[in-house]
């Protein structure tokens, strides 16, 4: 369910396994589960971790546009910080 690919992706965040985190929200989706705050926000803050800011950017750009409703100030703070690191 969704709880487990959020864990899933907190635990890719934690071990700098970014990677990792991107290929969850394709499965999510393949599933058929919602894709929610805490998911996309684990998954950009595993961007952040992995000092891809790029990547991190391209995907809260992405959710703007297919899934405003996933993003709040964590994945904001999370794109933002990304960008600081870089």
């Amino acid at each position: 369910d969704t709880l487990s690919f959020s864990s899933l992706c907190s635990a890719t965040e934690k071990g700098q396994q970014w990677q990792l985190a991107l290929v969850v929200l394709p499965q999510v989706a393949e599933e058929a589960l919602a894709r929610d705050t805490v998911l996309r926000s684990s998954v950009l803050s595993a961007c952040e971790k992995g000092h891809r800011w790029q990547t991190a950017l391209s995907l809260s750009h992405r959710s703007l546009e297919e899934e405003p409703e996933c993003l709040d100030l964590i994945c904001f703070n999370a794109v933002i910080s990304a960008c600081e690191k870089k």
